[in-house]
Formats: C-alpha cells, sequence, structure tokens
C-alpha cells in the first residue's frame, strides 16, 4: 500500500466529511494496488487470512489494532477492483494486524489461504 502509517486510524478524530474522504482515498488507492494482481493471477477465492502489517522505525508505542478502519477501507477497494469477490466472513475469515520494525516505514496487506475448518472424523451409527 503507498502509505508510510495507516491514514485512518482508530484513534484518530476526524469529522464525518474528513473522515469519509480519506475513506474514499483508501479504497481508491487499494483498488489501484490491486488492479494489477487481478490481472496477473486473477480473483483470489476465499476462506482468506487479511493481515495488516505496519513498518514503523521507531520503538514509540502504538496499539496494533488501530489501523482496522485503513484495513476495512482498503479490503473495499480489493473488492471493487475484483481481487476478492466480497469480503464478508465467508471470504475474509480472519483479519489480524502486525507491527514490525524496521528501517523503512510502510503498509501492506498480507491475503493467505485460510487454514480449512477441521474435518470430523467420529462415526455415528
Amino acid at each position: 500500500m503507498p502509505w508510510p502509517a495507516p491514514p485512518l486510524r482508530s484513534n484518530h478524530r476526524l469529522g464525518t466529511h474528513a473522515k469519509a474522504r480519506v475513506t474514499r482515498d483508501i479504497r481508491h488507492a487499494a483498488k489501484l494496488t490491486a488492479r494489477p494482481i487481478v490481472a496477473s493471477v486473477g480473483p483470489l477465492p476465499g476462506p482468506l487470512h487479511a493481515r495488516f502489517v505496519w513498518v514503523v522505525t521507531n520503538r514509540i508505542q502504538r496499539d496494533v489494532g488501530a489501523s482496522t478502519p485503513t484495513m476495512k477501507a482498503a479490503l473495499d477497494g480489493m473488492r471493487d477492483a475484483g481481487l476478492i469477490p466480497e469480503d464478508h466472513w465467508g471470504v475474509i475469515a480472519e483479519e489480524s494486524y502486525r507491527i514490525e520494525l524496521a528501517d523503512t516505514p510502510s503498509c501492506r496487506i498480507e491475503l493467505t489461504p485460510d487454514k480449512p475448518a477441521p474435518m470430523d472424523w467420529s462415526v455415528t451409527e
């Protein structure tokens, strides 16, 4: 994603119009980022695990779940681009958030196949 930090965080106190503008911008950026992926690999079938990774350059304490609003808007953009068919629990089975320390700040969303539900092998008669 093209941001050094999540542009919309749960502890930001934006007005309704400002929040809507930032949400629209996130959604549009995610759509543009996802289009080349859709062109090369096609849509991703679910269920998927979506992980938001926020890479920071210092050890300032941050709330790991604060990036939830950015993730939700970005998933909407990925749906708009056709990368994922929907963003409900049947497709995005799990969301997680992580903060990593590195030299260059960035954000990324990793979509990986979710583990299938365990099979019930018990025999009932």
